[in-house]
């Protein structure tokens, strides 16, 4: 390798030749398997105008989510019935907005 200097602050490392510009991630290439990340999210929404301008909301949202650092040996009917195993995150929400008539 040689160094090339850049103007008078920075100075950059070059290869010498194209393939030992990168190094192999050990790492990826050790485990081939890979990962298995499931996620289902849903949401539920009522809208109701009480009054002209006036309206209620109410939210439900769901969420649930799981991972493992090895490839998934189910097929996907298991993936998906795994996910609801899975401990949920709830959401509820409720949002009022009244229209003040002058």
């Amino acid at each position: 390798m040689r160094r090339v200097k850049l103007g008078d602050t920075a100075a950059v490392t070059r290869a010498a030749a194209f393939g030992s510009r990168y190094n192999r991630d050990t790492v990826a290439a050790d485990n081939p398997g890979g990962f298995n990340y499931k996620q289902f999210r849903s949401n539920v929404v009522f809208r109701w105008e009480y009054r002209p301008g006036s309206t209620l909301f109410v939210v439900w949202s769901q969420g649930r989510q799981g991972s493992t650092d090895v490839a998934g040996t189910r097929g996907f009917g298991g993936d998906i019935g795994d996910l609801f195993t899975l401990r949920p995150d709830n959401s509820f929400l409720v949002k009022l907005s009244y229209w003040l008539n002058r």
